[in-house]
């Protein structure tokens, strides 16, 4: 049996990005697991989980609170990602300054393209797998719940569709193509 420590341990090692595919594919075996007994769906007779399985529900529960900037509002998702891009370029200022290889996403001259496309890749690569399967999780396990699952989702969907619109936008500008009220040149 772990220790208390042992598994706080665990817990602040699963905010650990490079453990994402481990935790996405923890969580699908949970969710494509059989049913410990028969009336697991009944609301009444809740679905019960041995003890690594819960610790590894906690570990993907931390992982999803640790990426969860996309399910907030526009408003403080914007601000977040600001305050991380912040934190990406001084990172990349540093590398430039060692002159090491400046790493991906992190060099500011791409501007808000490179926030865009840092943003948009971050929601593709991590945050809507891990977020899909958590909403699966809760659907099977917790239908009751399901509706906190269609909350993040839409979030999630919106935060994204939203960047893309950005994303577009500044294309369309850096090719030449302005809107003026309704008229379009080229």
């Amino acid at each position: 049996m772990k220790s208390l420590r042992e598994k706080v341990g665990e817990l602040i090692l699963a905010t650990d990005l490079g453990k994402h595919y481990e935790s996405l594919g923890d969580l699908n075996q949970i969710i494509n697991q059989k049913p410990i007994h028969e009336n697991y769906n009944n609301l009444n007779k809740p679905h019960t989980f041995n003890s690594q399985t819960r610790l590894t529900l906690m570990k993907c529960l931390i992982h999803c609170s640790d990426i969860s900037n996309p399910m907030k509002p526009w408003n403080l998702f914007r601000e977040w990602c600001h305050r991380l891009m912040t934190e990406f370029y001084f990172q990349g200022d540093l590398e430039k300054k060692r002159k090491i290889p400046v790493s991906p996403y992190m060099d500011r001259v791409g501007g808000k393209m490179n926030t865009i496309k840092c943003q948009l890749s971050f929601l593709d690569t991590f945050v809507s797998p891990l977020f899909i399967a958590l909403a699966k999780f809760i659907q099977k396990f917790s239908p009751n719940s399901y509706v906190y699952a269609e909350c993040f989702l839409t979030c999630l969907q919106e935060n994204s569709r939203k960047l893309s619109e950005r994303r577009d936008a500044l294309t369309e500008s850096q090719n030449g193509f302005h809107h003026n009220n309704n008229n379009r040149s080229e």
